[in-house]
């Protein structure tokens, strides 16, 4: 639910872009490694890898990328 309601906010943002949306840390590093965005908000508890480990990978990966995480 916090997904869909922050993806509808951000995406009322003439400055923001939205590429992508996932709901768990696999698909997340999938879509970020293909993705290649600036930002990625990132929850920590996630199904099937935690936030904090998908971050990790999306870091070695993509050093770049910030992250913003978020905690419910």
């Amino acid at each position: 639910m916090m997904r869909i309601g922050l993806k509808y906010s951000l995406a009322n943002q003439p400055h923001l872009e939205i590429v992508g949306v996932v709901e768990d840390g696999f698909l997340g590093v999938e879509a970020v490694t293909e993705l290649h965005p600036d930002v990625v908000i990132m929850d920590v508890g996630m199904p099937h890898m935690d936030g904090i480990a998908a971050t990790r990978q999306i870091k070695q990966a993509l050093p770049c990328v910030k992250v913003v995480m978020l905690n419910r």
